[in-house]
């Protein structure tokens, strides 16, 4: 064998190697991917070849967790990631909400109570562009808080609950977004609105947004102190990894690249634009 070709049989074998280590790293969190343009699988390829799934380039250490649900995939903060720690100290949780020995929903109900009132409804701050990382959105360094809405509160409130060991997602809603937390206990997915500070329920039972969606949509009663009609759309966003998610722009899971995710969950009356970016999927009521 000549000397060029070996250099490329050499190289041709770490090219291969290398990618067989991209795709193994990977396999996990291809569930998350979704390619409704050439815009996404151009993120999505460029992530993957230089990027790492947890930890190197385009993240920000290991406390990204990857948690199975139902055997669904979901990106989280890991609870003892720094800025989690450094969240519960400079914006305490009441011991109640601490207490882990109390039901998980009533803890989590208290703590959509209380964003809900942490962000000014007034801010210097401009409403946009907003900080994905809970500390930056209520003012730590220089004390401005941005100013209250939905996303911000739901960015928080995720954050939060990250830090007290539960698995989270993102709720897109009609013109609103909330927040879902996986209860440990019950097994089930429940939905809690930290803008409004509540939580749908029927009959004093927790409900998933899924349920509430069904609801809405039968016209059957329900108990939320919000506009039921957030419900007319439910899209579930797998990725509330925030606290670790200051990725650079062009990184698939940047939340400027939000639209290219893949929704888990995606109900038959969703907004135009989810209808557009993927194909709805039959849920389970989770």
């Amino acid at each position: 064998m000549q000397r060029r070709d070996k250099v490329f049989w050499v190289a041709g074998s770490v090219a291969a190697s290398f990618a067989m280590v991209k795709v193994v790293a990977w396999w996990p969190l291809r569930s998350l991917f979704f390619f409704p343009g050439m815009a996404s699988f151009i993120k999505a390829i460029g992530t993957v070849a230089i990027a790492w799934p947890v930890g190197g380039l385009g993240s920000t250490g290991s406390m990204d967790k990857i948690v199975l649900i139902n055997d669904e995939t979901y990106m989280v903060d890991d609870a003892t990631h720094p800025e989690l720690v450094r969240l519960l100290e400079k914006y305490p949780l009441s011991a109640e909400i601490l207490d882990s020995s109390r039901p998980p929903e009533i803890r989590l109900s208290e703590l959509a109570a209380f964003v809900s009132h942490l962000l000014p409804i007034n801010s210097r701050r401009p409403q946009y562009p907003e900080p994905v990382s809970a500390l930056k959105i209520l003012g730590d360094g220089d004390g401005e808080p941005y100013p209250k809405l939905c996303s911000k509160d739901s960015k928080i409130f995720v954050q939060y609950a990250n830090a007290l060991g539960f698995s989270t997602r993102l709720l897109q809603l009609h013109h609103h977004i909330a927040a879902g937390v996986f209860n440990p206990v019950k097994q089930k997915w429940e939905m809690y609105d930290p803008y409004f500070g509540c939580a749908p329920q029927k009959n004093g039972e927790f409900l998933s947004s899924t349920e509430a969606f069904e609801l809405y949509a039968r016209g059957q009663p329900f108990d939320f102190c919000g506009s039921k009609s957030v419900f007319q759309t439910v899209v579930t966003i797998p990725r509330t990894n925030f606290a670790s998610g200051s990725y650079p722009r062009w990184h698939y899971f940047n939340y400027e690249n939000l639209a290219y995710w893949r929704p888990l969950r995606l109900s038959s009356s969703s907004d135009k634009i989810w209808q557009r970016r993927a194909t709805p999927k039959v849920w389970n009521k989770s």
